[in-house]
């Protein structure tokens, strides 16, 4: 081996031993809802488009495999939760599509894809909200129709639902569930006023309004409790404040600069992507524009200290084990990155340096990588080819 092609190589070494970790998991063309378990491992999304052809996926991120299924003459519309102590999901489903058509929730047997049940939604009745807390043995359902709102509970061992309980006349926007204790909050609308409803998940019923005096625009359930973000009228500010369904009560977090795309709760900090706001956007940059990632204290107030991200758009989907997920387009992938400050700029430069920060943005580009490719193979197999010099000493 030459000393040319010895260099080249050791330079290459150097530059993957030193590179941040990120790690790509799967690629999938499209996919959407991904959730990262931590206690399985496994990363499950919906596979697909609705109304195209969908089904669900589920990736081990351990042994690195993924499996797909599919249900004929069934579309999967995008929501699910994972029943990991019995390694099944429940999974909203639109039977015979485009025909007569009939939503429900699929109970899917995840070793083989079985399906081992099947609750019917009818009557004209919209799923609003679905989830299963982490205190809790039973998965709930939130349920509107003509203006009414419903709870129903499933029983996860056996599948048994519940009757739905009528929880009062107002129409459900949205619901988030408490990981840290036994409550719900609606994101409602009475005759045209807007309501923060609390429910008491355990006795099925509504204990009052939650105090929107700060006008939240979105509830999200953390692992630490449910947080409310409000955005600042006429600024590209995001308070986050912490949530307190049984008092009542809003206590201040931070502030986080920008279009705020994706927030998710772990290991005591709160992960909110934003835009970058001292960068704006132009007709160019279509779904890839500057981003940066904010990290809050989840227990206390404080600044929010914010670090380079990804260019692509994307939300961040769990984890686990000092890891973060990340589910990204451009392309369509899931990512493994560290979820300490200190590395997880470097992670996400690394991240767009191996999916190629525009290449792929149009055909020109193509172009443009495979004309560079082709240079730098010409390169080093001049270097392989070349005769060895019999007369340099």
């Amino acid at each position: 081996m030459g000393p040319a092609l010895r260099l080249l190589l050791l330079a290459l070494t150097a530059v993957a031993a030193t590179a941040p970790a990120a790690l790509r998991l799967k690629t999938e063309d499209p996919g959407s809802g991904h959730r990262f378990f931590p206690g399985t491992g496994r990363l499950l999304y919906v596979q697909g488009e609705y109304p195209s052809k969908t089904g669900l996926g589920v990736y081990d991120a351990a042994a690195g495999a993924a499996r797909s299924f599919y249900f004929p003459e069934t579309r999967l519309t995008g929501r699910f939760v994972y029943l990991e102590d019995r390694d099944q999901a429940l999974v909203e489903s639109l039977d015979r599509p485009g025909e007569a058509e009939e939503p429900g929730l699929l109970r899917v047997d995840l070793k083989d894809g079985s399906v081992l049940g099947r609750i019917p939604l009818t009557g004209g009745v919209a799923l609003v909200g679905l989830g299963r807390p982490a205190w809790s043995k039973e998965a709930f359902l939130v349920l509107t129709a003509r203006d009414r709102t419903f709870l129903k509970a499933l029983d996860a061992a056996t599948g048994e639902a519940r009757d739905a309980r009528p929880l009062g006349d107002f129409t459900t926007l949205s619901a988030a569930f408490d990981e840290t204790g036994p409550w719900a909050l609606l994101t409602a609308k009475e005759k045209g006023r807007a309501r923060l409803i609390v429910v008491d998940l355990r006795a099925g019923k509504v204990t009052g309004d939650f105090p929107t005096e700060s006008g939240f625009d979105e509830v999200v359930a953390g692992s630490g409790g449910l947080l409310g973000l409000a955005r600042a009228p006429g600024e590209t500010v995001t308070v986050f404040s912490r949530l307190d369904p049984a008092a009542g009560t809003a206590r201040e977090l931070g502030r986080v600069s920008g279009q705020v795309e994706s927030v998710l709760e772990a290991g005591g900090r709160v992960y909110a992507v934003a835009k970058d706001p001292s960068r704006p956007a132009t007709d160019a940059d279509r779904d890839l524009r500057p981003r940066v990632l904010a990290l809050l204290d989840g227990r206390r107030p404080g600044p929010a200290q914010t670090v380079a991200w990804t260019q692509r758009k994307g939300r961040l989907v769990g984890s686990g084990a000092g890891r973060l997920y990340f589910a990204a387009t451009q392309p369509n992938s899931a990512w493994e990155l560290p979820a300490e400050a200190e590395g997880l700029a470097a992670a996400a430069k690394e991240l767009d340096r191996r999916t190629g920060e525009f290449w792929g943005a149009d055909r020109q580009s193509w172009y443009l990588g495979l004309l560079a490719a082709a240079v730098l193979l010409g390169i080093v197999m001049a270097i392989l080819m070349r005769p060895a010099c019999k007369t340099c000493g």
